[in-house]
């Protein structure tokens, strides 16, 4: 009886250690994710483009090579406030240019305007930001 109440205690044990260790995977898996998640906040930044925001990381800026934005980011220009770099720009073309810059090239194709005036007004906003890559698309 004692040696099957031990081997019972055993099993328990080995049963509760297997637990603990699949528990401690996945809390070193989420441990892992979440300080990816705070090194990509801690490198978020602040673009004030024509007055309105827009918030994205150094790393998106500069993904595509080298172009305006990510010179500005890595060279700290100095901001319009303590938050925001003021670029004196159209804003209603810089969600393109951002979604470019993050390398959503497949979706780009479905937002990029249609009409010659619009892509020329795009195609402009792209050449100051020196970004060659988006005006290859437009040409």
């Amino acid at each position: 009886g004692l040696l099957i109440g031990i081997d019972g205690l055993v099993g328990k044990v080995n049963e509760t250690s297997h637990y603990l260790y699949h528990e401690k995977w996945c809390f070193e898996i989420l441990r892992k994710e979440v300080e990816c998640i705070n090194q990509n906040q801690s490198d978020c930044l602040c673009l004030d483009i024509g007055g309105d925001l827009f918030h994205t990381t150094g790393k998106a800026l500069c993904q595509k090579g080298p172009n305006f934005l990510g010179t500005v980011v890595q060279n700290h220009f100095p901001m319009k406030d303590e938050d925001a770099c003021f670029v004196d720009r159209d804003s209603r073309w810089f969600p393109i240019v951002l979604a470019y810059l993050r390398g959503t090239t497949k979706a780009l194709r479905t937002i990029l305007p249609s009409g010659s005036v619009e892509r020329r007004a795009l195609y402009r906003e792209a050449r100051y930001y020196s970004i060659e890559g988006l005006c290859d698309i437009l040409r």
